[in-house]
């Protein structure tokens, strides 16, 4: 019993029918919201209004949210845990706190950065408990562009010492060389298979495509 209670907590189960986490009171705590979203409760009970639609990291998005947001005390160590704050009190202060607190690429800090935006314009549409307008998840806390990424290129020198450094497993120095041929994302370089290459005719076939599952073509071999 006391597993399961702290893995509710965590994040790690998330019940799929949340009871009364849809209806529109200005006690909703900003926890049972965005569970109600990450569940699909919300959905099922408004239809797709304000562009809600099934999510299958629903579980994940929560996990995140619960690790990185909910458990984060933004008035005070004696204060509420953010998660247990009602949606209608929530502030920008609020908000700025719990950016704050994030930690890693800007890419991530800015997943809950949208996460949070999310649960609080559900907040205005449907649920009516906020003004429209009062989003609380401003655009300015967002996380800039990490300063690094801007500059993520080797010089065409550097690449061909990349490729024939012997320290390097050839498979992976093969994935390099490809990549850098063909520009393939990482997902696309996994997804190819030698069977793919038409020698006759000059021509490669992948079949993936970003978003979807792969495909396996009839008569391509490994």
């Amino acid at each position: 019993g006391a597993k399961l209670a702290a893995d509710v907590r965590e994040g790690r189960i998330v019940f799929d029918d949340v009871r009364g986490a849809v209806t529109a009171s200005t006690h909703m705590g900003v926890r049972r919201l965005g569970q109600a979203w990450t569940s699909g409760a919300l959905l099922a009970e408004h239809g797709p209004v304000n562009g809600l639609k099934p999510i299958r990291t629903g579980r994940t998005i929560n996990y995140s949210l619960e690790k990185h947001a909910y458990k984060i005390r933004t008035r005070g160590e004696a204060g509420p845990e953010f998660g247990d704050l009602p949606v209608v009190e929530v502030e920008h202060t609020d908000i700025a706190k719990i950016m704050a607190n994030q930690r890693g690429a800007a890419k991530s800090r800015n997943l809950i950065h949208g996460y949070l935006r999310r649960i609080f314009s559900f907040a205005e549409i449907p649920l009516g408990v906020r003004k429209v307008g009062s989003n609380p998840v401003l655009a300015a806390y967002r996380a800039p562009v990490d300063q690094e990424k801007l500059y993520n290129f080797l010089y065409p020198p550097e690449v061909l010492g990349l490729l024939g450094n012997r320290a390097i497993r050839l498979a992976r120095r093969v994935l390099y060389l490809l990549s850098n041929y063909f520009g393939w994302r990482k997902a696309t370089l996994y997804a190819f298979l030698w069977g793919g290459i038409d020698w006759a005719t000059g021509t490669v076939l992948v079949t993936w495509q970003k978003g979807h599952q792969r495909l396996d073509a009839e008569g391509v071999d490994n």
